[in-house]
């Protein structure tokens, strides 16, 4: 028998469905994130949203191969280490899509562009090359003799184990060096700056893209557009935890 831990805008969290996410994604695990999804699978089947057994399948068939999975056997291998059924994972992809569904119902074209008009500069992006250092005191030394020449900003990272090269949208930036990010020519090194794991970034610019409004920024939008809107919800009826 389930039993209800978490409710919330309408909808709640028991503890199955709380052993299925950490079985999913252990360390991922957050109670809002499943909440938000679960109010938003709810709102769009509400609002007369559906997901076909076609999509089903084609949603099986990514989250299977984004876990490297693709011959039957190991699917049935994985799903038995893991005590999960496939009615159980159908179940969770068939509640990610129609939570993702939901931007179509909420967030129209006029409303994206909007948004997208009045925050322009928040979507910007910048390819970076990082580096990250243990001690602040140590980054900030790092930062003067690259910036000096007395090593190279290869040799910096080799001292530090190597770096990682990805991009960053302005609105997704640390908030400390954003600014600066987003406007120091390329090639520029930007920061230190302390990460959430307590290490210490320093960053090298090698690009910057102005945005432009494709499917895969409108899709953005949109998700963000929703959240505001869940998140209202969620206000007006706040997370409570039940005996």
């Amino acid at each position: 028998m389930t039993k209800r831990l978490v409710v919330g805008g309408g909808v709640s969290v028991s503890d199955g469905d709380l052993l299925l996410e950490c079985k999913l994604d252990p360390e991922l695990l957050l109670f809002e994130q499943l909440l938000l999804r679960r109010l938003a699978s709810a709102r769009a089947e509400a609002g007369g949203l559906k997901v076909t057994d076609d999509e089903v399948r084609a949603g099986l068939d990514e989250f299977y191969a984004e876990r490297d999975l693709f011959e039957d056997d190991q699917i049935a291998d994985w799903c038995a280490r893991r005590q999960l059924s496939e009615d159980d994972i159908r179940a969770h992809v068939r509640c990610q899509l129609l939570a993702d569904q939901l931007g179509s119902l909420w967030a129209t074209e006029e409303t994206v562009a909007h948004q997208y008009g009045t925050s322009r500069h928040d979507y910007a992006v910048v390819q970076i090359e990082m580096v990250e250092v243990e001690s602040a005191g140590l980054a900030a030394e790092l930062m003067i003799q690259v910036r000096e020449g007395e090593i190279s900003w290869l040799e910096a990272a080799t001292r530090c184990g190597g770096m990682t090269t990805g991009e960053l949208q302005r609105r997704g930036a640390p908030e400390e060096i954003a600014a600066e990010l987003f406007s120091v020519d390329p090639g520029a090194l930007v920061g230190p700056v302390e990460t959430d794991e307590g290490w210490h970034a320093l960053y090298r610019v090698i690009a910057r893209t102005e945005p432009e409004l494709d499917e895969e920024l409108r899709a953005q939008i949109r998700a963000e557009i929703c959240e505001v809107e869940l998140r209202r919800m969620l206000a007006l009826e706040p997370i409570r935890f039940l005996e």
